[in-house]
């Protein structure tokens, strides 16, 4: 079974292409100075209009993490268990990421991590999350 692939929206184009060109996007508020994800036509603060995109430096840090041991479909039932978490990006925002090199009781709140790309099909990648140090 084929899993399914993001559906990418006038607001979520630019992150997706920047994911298929090993960039991780996020829009920026200079009226607020916030950083913000997932992508949106306004201001998640403010509701200002003036959002600008930047690049991330894809470096963050493990903020919750949850395995998942019943798969969501059959498309993911191979994967399973496999480990979700929501990162800390050292920009000030959030995404949540599969850990690709890592068992559910090694990843720790804190850990550092960093943003990387798997390619599916035609231009689109995913954003996965690896640790940046060795597993204990």
């Amino acid at each position: 079974m084929i899993k399914p692939l993001p559906r990418p929206t006038s607001e979520t184009e630019h992150f997706w292409q920047g994911c298929a060109q090993d960039e991780l996007r996020f829009q920026y508020c200079p009226d607020c100075d916030l950083a913000q994800f997932p992508p949106r036509i306004r201001c998640h603060s403010c509701y200002e209009k003036s959002l600008v995109w930047r690049r991330s430096t894809k470096s963050g840090t493990v903020y919750s993490a949850t395995t998942v041991m019943r798969a969501p479909s059959e498309a993911f039932k191979n994967n399973t268990p496999y480990v979700i978490v929501l990162v800390e990006l050292d920009e000030g925002f959030r995404i949540m990421a599969n850990i690709t090199n890592a068992e559910d009781a090694t990843v720790k709140i804190g850990d550092p991590i960093r943003i990387i790309f798997e390619p599916l099909s035609g231009q689109i990648a995913l954003p996965q999350a690896e640790l940046t140090h060795e597993p204990t």
